[in-house]
């Protein structure tokens, strides 16, 4: 209840001219937006008190689009309530960009204002879903920060919404340094990184808005081993220790540790055909009367040593076993030995620039991480070395693949090189690339089409 009188406040004070907003009004709704929004948490008392004061709010209906792709952008939103989809039109995204600079060319100052919010009926036109943004989200800002101010993505409604539009002029003197900042340290971390630094353009300036700055205090927890996998972390700046429970593993992966249930219950003095003595203990089963062995398990399993693995510094990556070997849940906790600054990618931002459109940064991810692996191998960690081995499986496959397409190539190079290898799919034919360019395609098909037949006839006499 005090939630919802908080909010009705802060919408008290929004839905008031900007003249009109008092200062006592706005100190006393500054720790709601605070903690609302992870950017105002940054700023400075004075440049969070001049937004409250001179932004806009707007409320929005399902399937409103707030934001068009392809149209030219000057001002960013900041969700309050409700939520809001991302969609990004790839097939189209060069194109429009190009129109709306063009358009740019000759206009030294337009401003984009929507009356009346334009409903969408078809989502499917506006390209693929990325991803879904609720209250404290901030969108919008990538066209203030790029030189184009082109809109990179489309955004829509998706129930009742309430958002604070910040407009050009109060972006450059409230947040401007603060998000630019941030942008532009994702865009060199990008830039930097072997994984990433061979990337398109577009895709790497989708990364750094898919990247999220996350600071973590001294001896907090960035991962914990038994949580679910749902994102990737690069170190930015401090330090982590790598710890591991060696017996919750054969709990988590059952598949991967088969064995180690039975290894446990031999030393515990349990028969065969019993229930496994741990998987009692850490299911939580109750069973009327303790036998003395599961009672000392329970003593000891309750102490639940941890074994040191590994610290990890500046660039290394957490998280990065668990997504690429497809493991449910992390099997080591990421514990800060100083404040440490991460960028998170969530692991739906993964399938999407990486497994689906970078897929030989996972190659690379993949081939780094047999390395790590196989120096962090901990005769104690019995998990350790079966991951190893099965990353060095992986990568073994792709390079026995890889070799046998360079031997192919060697033995049939131009089997190879298609006809239209070197010929333009889009645009005018003729003299693209040289006279007769349309005369040597179809010479080249008919060629290729008479080889086939003298091969048919060949196989058939056989």
């Amino acid at each position: 209840m005090a939630h919802c009188n908080m909010y009705d406040k802060v919408l008290e004070v929004l839905r008031q001219p900007t003249a009109d907003r008092k200062d006592f009004e706005i100190n006393s709704v500054l720790p709601w937006f605070r903690k609302k929004s992870d950017l105002f948490s940054k700023l400075k008392t004075g440049f969070l008190v001049d937004i409250i004061k001179c932004c806009s709010l707007e409320t929005r209906e399902r399937d409103d689009i707030l934001i068009k792709q392809g149209d030219r952008g000057d001002c960013f939103y900041i969700c309050l309530s409700g939520k809001v989809t991302i969609y990004i039109n790839y097939a189209n995204k060069e194109e429009k960009q190009q129109r709306a600079t063009d358009d740019a060319d000759g206009e030294e100052d337009t401003k984009i204002v929507t009356q009346h919010p334009k409903k969408v009926t078809d989502r499917s036109k506006l390209g693929t879903f990325v991803i879904t943004l609720g209250a404290g989200a901030t969108f919008g800002e990538v066209a203030l920060i790029t030189e184009d101010s082109v809109r990179t993505a489309s955004i829509v409604c998706d129930e009742h919404t309430d958002v604070i539009v910040i407009d050009r002029n109060l972006y450059n003197r409230s947040v401007k340094y603060v998000l630019e900042k941030e942008f532009e340290e994702k865009t060199n971390f990008i830039k930097s990184n072997p994984f990433f630094q061979n990337w398109a353009p577009k895709y790497k300036k989708q990364l750094a808005m898919a990247f999220e700055t996350i600071k973590f205090p001294y001896e907090s927890a960035i991962i914990k081993q038994g949580n679910h996998v749902d994102a990737i972390y690069f170190i930015l700046r401090g330090e982590v220790k790598m710890v591991v429970d060696t017996t919750m593993h054969h709990v988590q992966y059952p598949k991967l540790c088969p064995h180690e249930d039975a290894a446990l219950d031999t030393h515990n003095g349990t028969s065969p055909g019993s229930p496994s003595i741990h998987r009692r203990v850490m299911s939580g089963e109750s069973t009327g009367s303790d036998s003395p062995n599961l009672s000392i398990y329970r003593r000891k399993i309750g102490k639940k040593p941890l074994v040191d693995v590994c610290y990890l510094g500046v660039n290394e990556c957490i998280g990065d076993t668990e997504v690429l070997l497809e493991m449910p849940t992390f099997f080591h906790s990421a514990i800060c030995t100083q404040e440490t600054e991460v960028l998170m990618l969530e692991t739906k931002h993964y399938e999407r620039l990486l497994v689906k459109r970078n897929p030989q940064a996972i190659t690379a991810m993949t081939d780094s991480l047999e390395l790590k692996l196989q120096h962090r191998i901990n005769e104690k960690v019995l998990l350790s070395q079966l991951l190893y081995h099965k990353t060095k499986e992986i990568n073994d496959e792709v390079r026995r693949q890889s070799q046998a397409r360079r031997v192919d190539h060697k033995k049939h190079p131009k089997a190879h090189i298609g006809s239209d290898a070197f010929i333009p799919t889009t645009g005018p034919l003729v003299d693209m690339y040289g006279p007769g360019t349309v005369f040597h395609r179809i010479r080249q098909r008919e060629h290729s089409k008479q080889a086939k037949l003298k091969k048919d006839r060949e196989s058939g006499h056989n």
